[in-house]
């Protein structure tokens, strides 16, 4: 995993690009499971900051994170909903363990049915 970090962050195609790589220890697993937050046996965190000015490095970056990230998937055991840049209803999905996801969307449908979250970046895309 390392390796693949390291071979990545090294070809970056812009400096401004930041890779945060946190070891979360057990903290997570000590709180309570009835919370929206999934994925608290994940032993590290990853989180790639993708940054340019010139609009034209605008493909060559977004390709090269969307690379990166892919991969990543197999070292993964889900997506930290606040680090999705673009969301899927895939990725949205895979953000929260499947009980959660349907509370949340049980929730979403009860308290706001009428969408007025789901324009924030990291709203739920579908209805619930």
């Amino acid at each position: 995993m390392l390796d693949n970090v390291y071979k990545y962050w090294y070809d970056s195609p812009s400096p401004l690009t930041e890779v945060h790589l946190k070891y979360l220890g057990d903290a997570l697993k000590k709180a309570g499971s009835d919370g929206a937050f999934s994925h608290r046996d994940a032993r590290f965190n990853l989180n790639i900051v993708s940054k340019w000015i010139d609009p034209s490095q605008t493909q060559s970056n977004v390709a090269w994170t969307k690379r990166f990230f892919e991969s990543m998937e197999p070292y993964s055991s889900g997506h930290y909903i606040n680090y999705l840049g673009e969301l899927s209803n895939e990725l949205l999905a895979a953000s929260y363990e499947n009980p959660k996801y349907r509370r949340l969307q049980e929730i979403r449908a009860k308290y706001d049915p009428q969408g007025l979250f789901t324009s924030l970046k990291q709203g739920f895309v579908t209805r619930a």
